[in-house]
């Protein structure tokens, strides 16, 4: 048997069974969202689209839920936080991280819990929310930046004030805070499982494959025909 009949021996299945699932994956499939750090001007759609449920959201002027309630619905192992302004599709500003380092209690401190690049802060009776990491915080009780009442104008900075392990009203999402009694921006909380944060394969991917291993076919069948 020549080369050329050994090699499509072992290619003709491989190749059969890639452009069957090149054919099963959706057109629009699309990998996990999942940056590292803050991240602005993020369309919503795009975030549920890859792997993201919204399981929370509200006014930043309201009081309550409960911080227990909220996270009783936000039933995967991964959170993100962000705020926008209302019915404007967009997210401000996000990030996200395991649900246990979003929610890692630092007191009434001012030194942030790291986690995939973005420092965490969170007290149920003080404070919740993220600064890029590395940036310095201010809580009083909410972060107001690099100094008392300094109102650092830093996009990649979010906070909501908490009271006896309730969400209340405020404060800031990017560079706009005094939110305490806003309806016109909105927090929200999106859930994942890390389970199904792995990237599956794309059609794309398989294309590629499928046109590398024709290439190879080609070369030997052209090589075959010389000899």
């Amino acid at each position: 048997m020549c080369i050329f009949e050994e090699l499509m021996k072992t290619l003709v299945p491989t190749l059969a069974t890639l452009a069957f699932l090149a054919g099963l994956a959706p057109a629009s499939a699309m990998p996990f969202y999942g940056p590292s750090g803050p991240q602005t001007s993020v369309p919503i759609a795009m975030v549920t689209a890859r792997g993201w449920s919204e399981c929370f959201s509200g006014p930043y002027g309201e009081f309550g839920p409960s911080i227990e309630s909220v996270l009783g619905g936000c039933t995967g192992d991964l959170l993100m936080m962000a705020g926008g302004a209302t019915n404007s599709g967009e997210l401000d500003v996000l990030a996200w991280a395991p649900t246990s380092d979003v929610t890692f209690d630092t007191g009434d401190s001012n030194t942030p819990h790291d986690a995939n690049g973005t420092g965490w802060y969170f007290n149920d009776n003080y404070s919740w929310g993220f600064a890029e990491q590395g940036g310095a915080l201010y809580r009083n009780s909410c972060d107001y930046g690099d100094g008392d009442l300094s109102n650092t104008p830093d996009p990649l900075r979010l906070c909501w004030h908490t009271s006896g392990g309730y969400l209340d009203g405020g404060w800031r999402v990017g560079t706009v805070n005094f939110l305490n009694n806003s309806s016109e921006y909105t927090r929200y909380l999106f859930t994942a499982d890390s389970s199904s944060a792995a990237e599956a394969p794309e059609p794309a991917s398989i294309i590629l494959t499928l046109t590398g291993m024709g290439y190879l076919v080609r070369r030997f069948r052209s090589r075959g025909k010389k000899a």
